[in-house]
């Protein structure tokens, strides 16, 4: 009669159980899916399994306040969220290198009219983009031919021009633009989701405009 074999656990430094390296890659991608960047690269320390599951978060944020070089961490992501930080003409081709990016999201961002244009072209994946609460540009254009999801949130702006024949999706939320300045062409366009808090729209119209 054979004996059963025992299924070796691995203990951790002070002995204790690890029982958290022992869940699976599915279950540990969707834990890290939760934390910020910052958090994500901490996590490195518990074990090697962790080091390459930063790819897998939904939508990292690389924030300029903490992170010396943040655009340089978006070259071999899917998805990521750049907060807090100044893009010029010369930054923002730092996006050539993004070609696999699939999601975008730009928050607290001070960018001159134009360089939204420079970062649509170069990201050639892009399928899913949103910038947020962003500052500096008087004109935004969106025109990209992979788009199938955007949305506008908390700007201040002159004019809007998206020409977007594939997008899906178009979600506008507290936008302060003239009805005139506004135009949308999405001839596939499948949902349109546009929301308004007032008290945040009179915060934003009465703060002054960052120029670079």
């Amino acid at each position: 009669m054979t004996k059963p074999t025992r299924k070796r656990v691995r203990r951790g430094n002070h002995g204790r159980l690890d029982t958290i390296n022992q869940l699976p890659y599915e279950v540990l991608c969707h834990i890290i899916s939760f934390l910020s960047v910052d958090e994500v690269v901490r996590s490195n320390i518990f074990s090697k399994r962790w080091k390459p599951l930063w790819k897998h978060a939904s939508c990292p944020d690389f924030d300029g306040r903490y992170m010396i070089k943040p655009l340089s961490q978006l070259e071999n992501s899917l998805a990521g969220k750049l907060t807090n930080y100044a893009l010029n003409s010369s930054t923002s081709s730092t996006f050539e290198s993004c070609e696999k990016l699939k999601v975008l999201k730009l928050k607290k961002m001070l960018m001159k009219d134009g360089i939204v244009n420079g970062i649509l072209k170069n990201c050639l994946c892009l399928e899913n983009f949103s910038p947020i609460e962003s500052v500096g540009f008087k004109k935004l254009k969106i025109q990209k031919s992979s788009l199938k999801f955007l949305e506008l949130q908390l700007l201040v702006v002159d004019k809007i021009e998206v020409l977007v024949e594939d997008l899906q999706v178009v979600v506008l939320n507290s936008l302060i633009c003239p009805a005139k300045g506004l135009r949308i062409f999405a001839p596939k366009l499948k949902s349109f989701h546009s929301y308004c808090n007032a008290t945040t729209q009179r915060m934003l119209g009465n703060k002054p405009r960052k120029r670079t």
